[in-house]
């Protein structure tokens, strides 16, 4: 999350502050997401080296 003088700056930076901050927590989620999904990649790969 942005913290608000973060907020401020990207909004005296940049008139579609709203449409920056957007994108910054789309990119936040994906990269969630990504994280997540190498976690369980992770696991399955062990889980498969385990079996044999």
């Amino acid at each position: 999350m942005l913290s608000p003088t973060q907020a401020t700056f990207i909004g005296a930076v940049f008139p579609s502050a709203n449409a920056t901050i957007e994108v910054t927590n789309t990119v936040a989620v994906a990269m969630k997401v990504m994280i997540l999904f190498g976690i369980v990649l992770c696991f399955v790969w062990f889980a498969e080296r385990w079996e044999q």
